[in-house]
C-alpha cells in the first residue's frame, strides 16, 4: 500500500485503464523512481504493477498487461543477492554498543529476536502475543504473515528458546502498560494511539543505518541477522545439519528430499537454537 499511495496513484491514479501505455507507466512511474536512484524499489514497483495489470486482464477489465514483457534490467537492472553474514564477534559487538547509541527498546528486542529465531524482520516486528504458546513453548506465525511460494498456504512453528522467553518477558514488562497485542507496540502517536500499531519494519534499518559508523562493523541490514544464523548455525562449533537449518528458515526443502522428507526436525530446531542462544547472547 505504501508503495501504490507514494509512487504510482499519484502519477496515475486518475488514468483509465485503456488509457494507460508502457510509455506512460516509465515515463509517470517507474522512471521517476529509478531516477532518484531507488533500483530496487523500481524492480518491487514493476512487480506489483504487473500484478496488478494481470489481475485486470483476468477479470476482463482491460485487454491486455501493457508492461507483461517488460524486465528488471530495462528498470532498475539485475539486481544482486546479497552475501553480508556476520561474525560471530560482530554479532557480540552490535548487541553490545547497540543500547549505549540511543536506539529504542523495541528496535533493540526486535533485532536480538531476529538473530535468536531466523525470522524475517517482517515477521519479527508483526508479531502478537497471542502467537505464543508458552506451555509448548513454540511460536506459530500465521500464513498471512509467513512469505510463501506461489503454492504456500503454511505457518511457521519457531521454537521458543530460554533465551527467547526472557526477551519476551522484558518487552512485556518494558511495555504492559500499553496493552498492546503487538509483542513490539509502537509508542508514537502520530495516526493512532501508542500501541495500537508495531513498530515499522524499516525503523530496524534505519536505526543501524544511522549509527553503523558507532558500530564499527562493516555494513549490515537486518535481513542479514537471518542470514547470519544460517551461516553460523553451520559453523564447526555448532555443527547444525544443513537441513535442520533450511527448516529453522522455514525454507521448503528442494528435489527428491522436498517431495518425500515430511520431517520437520522439530527437537533438532529446538536444540539448534538453544544452543545457538547461549552462544550469541550467554
Amino acid at each position: 500500500m505504501r508503495m501504490f499511495e507514494k509512487d504510482i496513484l499519484p502519477f496515475i491514479g486518475n488514468y483509465k485503464l485503456k488509457e494507460i501505455t508502457r510509455r506512460e507507466i516509465f515515463k509517470k512511474v517507474l522512471d521517476p523512481i529509478t531516477d532518484r536512484g531507488a533500483k530496487t524499489q523500481s524492480n518491487k514497483t514493476l512487480s506489483i504493477l504487473k500484478q496488478m495489470f494481470n489481475f485486470g486482464v483476468e477479470r476482463d477489465l482491460i485487454q491486455g498487461n501493457p508492461i507483461s514483457t517488460v524486465k528488471k534490467k530495462s528498470v532498475g537492472g539485475l539486481e544482486k543477492s546479497r552475501t553480508r553474514a556476520l561474525e560471530f564477534d560482530e554479532v557480540i559487538q552490535v548487541f553490545e554498543r547497540l543500547p549505549k547509541l540511543g536506539i529504542s527498546q523495541q528496535v533493540i528486542y526486535a533485532l536480538k529476536c531476529i538473530t535468536l529465531t531466523g525470522c524475517r524482520p517482517i515477521e519479527v516486528t508483526g508479531a502478537q502475543w497471542q502467537e505464543f504458546d508458552f506451555d509448548k513453548m513454540i511460536w506459530t506465525i500465521p500464513a498471512e504473515r509467513v512469505k510463501q511460494n506461489k503454492n504456500g498456504e503454511r505457518t511457521h512453528k519457531v521454537q521458543i528458546s530460554q533465551n527467547m522467553v526472557i526477551l519476551l518477558d522484558e518487552l512485556r514488562a518494558a511495555f504492559g502498560y500499553l496493552n498492546s497485542k503487538y509483542v513490539f507496540p509502537s509508542t508514537t502517536t502520530n495516526k493512532s494511539g501508542p500501541g495500537v500499531q508495531p513498530i515499522d519494519r524499516h525503523s530496524l534499518s534505519r536505526s543501524i543505518s544511522r549509527k553503523l559508523e558507532q558500530l564499527e562493523v562493516p555494513k549490515f541490514v537486518p535481513h542479514d541477522l537471518r542470514r547470519t544464523v544460517a551461516t553460523r548455525l553451520g559453523d564447526a562449533d555448532v555443527g547444525t545439519d544443513p537441513i535442520v537449518i533450511e527448516k529453522i528458515l522455514n525454507h521448503q526443502l528442494q528435489g527428491v528430499q522436498g517431495v518425500y522428507n515430511m520431517q520437520e526436525y522439530m527437537e533438532k530446531r529446538r536444540t539448534a537454537l538453544e544452543e545457538w542462544g547461549r552462544k550469541v547472547i550467554g
